[in-house]
């Protein structure tokens, strides 16, 4: 009865959409982060991981890049949860997709080291690395505030699903 009730009250396209922008939010928030540490990456990038001479810069940048991603993911959650809650729509929804990008942030599943390359395609014109994260971050946000926030992605969580086949009277 349980199940019956979750998968009645399942909305797979809040899903799908929340999940997407909760990805954005969380890199978008990593992005913004590793603005602080230009210099860092920089060096690391041009001297190789050998000249790296501080160690604790190193593990601060580490440390604040993984907070700052799972601080982006508390906040597209409690985002998504308070939309839920607005809109009638189950919260567990807001849970499950919660858990699930939490996991798949936790175990490295997420995929955020290809998919950055796609940025760096874009946006490799770019020198200046802070511009870079900047443009790159806001560019992240946007996306995901597009997509939780317009009317053609709310009309598309708040239409119906239709069953393939009509039934027989």
């Amino acid at each position: 009865m349980l199940f019956k009730n979750f998968i009645l009250k399942f909305n797979w396209r809040f899903c799908l959409i929340h999940f997407l922008a909760i990805y954005c939010i969380m890199y978008a928030f990593n992005t913004f982060a590793s603005i602080a540490y230009t210099d860092l990456v920089t060096a690391y990038f041009s001297k190789g991981k050998e000249d790296i001479t501080s160690l604790q810069d190193l593990s601060n940048f580490l440390i604040t890049i993984d907070i700052a991603t799972f601080v982006g993911l508390l906040i597209a959650f409690i985002i998504s949860l308070v939309m839920a809650t607005r809109k009638k729509i189950w919260w567990s929804n807001s849970l499950l997709i919660f858990i699930i990008a939490f996991s798949l942030h936790r175990f490295d599943f997420f995929g955020w080291q290809y998919v950055k390359y796609i940025f760096i395609y874009i946006l490799g014109w770019i020198d200046n690395l802070a511009l870079y994260y900047t443009i790159c971050g806001t560019l992240l946000l946007s996306l995901a505030l597009l997509l939780m926030f317009s009317k053609t992605t709310n009309r598309f969580i708040a239409s119906t699903n239709k069953p393939f086949i009509s039934p027989v009277p």
